[in-house]
């Protein structure tokens, strides 16, 4: 396995990768069993979490409602954000210039 991600830790696993970001982050929601066969794999496989990416997450998930916006919305731009860096583009604009 070369860089590890949520994605490939959940290709490998055959599971999807929300029960493997859950499982990395210790949810309840979670089987013990699964959470365990996620977090072997992912030591094995070397990752570590992105502090940015989970702050975004997080930040995603609590929704923007004093700004307007619905947290759908900002989850559509993270996960195209989430998409792009997986591939390893070397520019990611993002915002555009109003004006």
């Amino acid at each position: 396995m070369s860089k590890a991600t949520v994605r490939t830790l959940a290709d490998e696993l055959g599971l999807s990768r929300s029960t493997v970001s859950l499982a990395l982050r210790g949810s309840p929601l979670i089987k013990p069993e699964t959470r365990q066969r996620v977090l072997d794999i992912a030591a094995k496989a070397g990752y570590t979490l992105n502090p940015l990416a989970s702050s975004l997450m997080s930040e995603m998930k609590r929704g923007h409602a004093d700004r307007g916006e619905p947290a759908a919305g900002v989850v559509a731009r993270l996960w195209g954000v989430e998409l792009a860096l997986e591939g390893g583009v070397e520019r990611l604009p993002l915002c555009h210039a109003i004006g």
